[in-house]
């Protein structure tokens, strides 16, 4: 095995030195060495070495894999690269099943924190495949600093002569030139600073993981202080999904999550005024913490929506010359006409005969009305329960109802696996990795069409488990009620 390791193993001397180590450690005689074979063989030690060997293949299969997002890059199938990361799922899941059996508390943890920045830190010098996000976010970042307003104009409609040549370079790698920013307020006040700070792709990407590293240590707050295991963060840290969002596409998306998750942390620990700052600051990120709305009623009232929607237009404030027309012309363009790997909008579309795709046709903006007017219910039904459930039923009501799902929007998902038991959530946010195969098809014949079987492979595994967990649920509560069960 070493063997075929070595061309593409690293550190030559380090790996040398432990050969060299090894070679002479097994043929030493030591008294006594019989015995030790046997403790080390044991069931105690086993779980241990198992775990390191674990983290050892996790990094080798990441390096792995960063050479496999260069071949993609330079014109490969991306099918193969989404494979390869549906295989990173299992190291995580196993050291989950090592968990209550692995001791050594603090070391472990300590080797899931460094495997965990290791596996990110290559992706950080390769070009974004997967999503080209990224080249808005520097675009809309240096239109600012030219004192363009980024809502006001479409980068086709921009006159770049006489500004920088980095605009003209950004313009030819955007997606939907033809459309103003969707971004809200607080995430172009981001960029802005990012495009000030003379940030390339590179230096974003580092500030994406800088917030994440706030993110994991929020979530092992939130393990210790629910007395769940803290090395739990490896279901996060692992992921795949984690990894190539933030460190390779560099999406804004984990900034708005950060603040989401403060907002639920904050009414956990029942300080809704602190809560209402942060549902504005995550709405002015993002608009899907608007689901929130309903909790901050319930445990703040009418002062702490005040103090919501005051934080939300200081957000906006430097954007206070362009009308609300053009502020939303970008969000309504996608909210009403674009659609992807959907699990509803577009089956239902089929069950009642309506043209889905078809933008100009009334029934399929009812149905997109009747699917937001689903979530709304979602988010008022669930303001009852535990913030972290809430706001897990909340973000899996957008995931499973939205007419557009990108893979990235399962990081509003996935971060909250880590705390409320949830596997099926988790396995789904590695499962929507599939949909990115729609890129082969696009970079080889300039369609963005999703192969028929895609949604089937993202969605199935998933909704079965789900399914069965909340029939053992039914089942549980029922025999602890005393009611017999079918």
């Amino acid at each position: 095995l070493v063997m075929w390791m070595l061309p593409r193993l690293g550190g030559g001397g380090l790996s040398l030195l432990v050969i060299l180590v090894v070679g002479v450690a097994i043929r030493v005689h030591r008294p006594g060495r019989e015995a030790a074979m046997r403790r080390l063989l044991s069931k105690e030690a086993v779980i241990p070495l198992g775990f390191f060997l674990l983290s050892a293949v996790t990094l080798f299969a990441w390096r792995q894999l960063s050479q496999a997002a260069d071949v993609a890059i330079a014109g490969g199938s991306v099918a193969g690269l989404i494979v390869l990361l549906l295989l990173t799922m299992v190291p995580p899941a196993l050291v989950m099943w090592m968990l209550p059996r692995l001791g050594g508390g603090g070391l472990s943890l300590l080797v899931i924190l460094v495997v965990g920045v290791a596996i990110r830190v290559p992706f950080l010098d390769r070009d974004p495949l997967l999503s080209d996000d990224l080249h808005r976010y520097l675009w809309d970042g240096q239109l600012q600093v030219e004192g363009i307003n980024p809502y006001r104009y479409a980068p086709i409609d921009v006159d770049i002569e006489g500004l920088p040549e980095s605009l003209a370079t950004a313009l030819e790698r955007l997606n939907h030139p033809e459309v103003v920013t969707v971004y809200p307020p607080l995430l172009e006040e981001c960029f802005s600073l990012a495009a000030l700070a003379s940030f390339g792709a590179k230096e974003w990407r580092i500030f994406i993981l800088a917030v994440e590293a706030l993110l994991v240590l929020m979530l092992i707050r939130l393990l210790e202080k629910r007395d769940l295991d803290p090395r739990r963060i490896v279901l996060y840290l692992w992921h795949p999904l984690a990894v190539v969002e933030n460190a390779w596409s560099g999406h804004a998306e984990g900034i708005a999550v950060l603040l989401f998750l403060w907002a639920l942390t904050l009414f956990d620990e029942e300080r809704p005024v602190s809560a209402a700052f942060a549902v504005g600051a995550a709405i002015a990120a993002k608009l899907l913490p608007l689901g929130l709305l309903p909790l901050l009623w319930r445990r703040g009232k009418l002062a702490c929506l005040l103090l919501t929607a005051a934080v939300v237009l200081w957000c906006f404030f430097p954007y206070r010359h362009v009308d609300i027309g053009e502020a939303t012309a970008g969000l309504g363009e996608y909210a009403g006409s674009w659609y992807f790997n959907d699990l509803l909008y577009r089956p239902l579309g089929t069950l009642f005969g309506i043209d889905a795709e078809n933008r100009h046709d009334s029934g399929a903006l009812l149905l997109r009305g009747a699917l937001l007017l689903a979530w709304v219910v979602v988010c008022i039904a669930t303001m009852k329960k535990e913030p972290l459930v809430a706001g897990l039923a909340i973000t899996t009501a957008f995931v499973l109802l939205t007419p557009t799902l990108h893979p990235w929007y399962l990081l509003w998902v996935l971060p909250l696996t880590v705390v409320v038991r949830a596997p099926a959530l988790w396995l789904l946010s590695g499962t929507v990795l599939i949909s990115y195969e729609v890129i082969d098809r696009w970079r080889g014949v300039g369609e963005w069409v999703e192969h028929p079987l895609t949604r089937a492979l993202v969605f199935t595994a998933p909704l079965l488990w789900l399914a069965a967990a909340a029939l053992q649920s039914l089942r549980d509560r029922r025999q602890k009620d005393g009611t017999p069960s079918r």
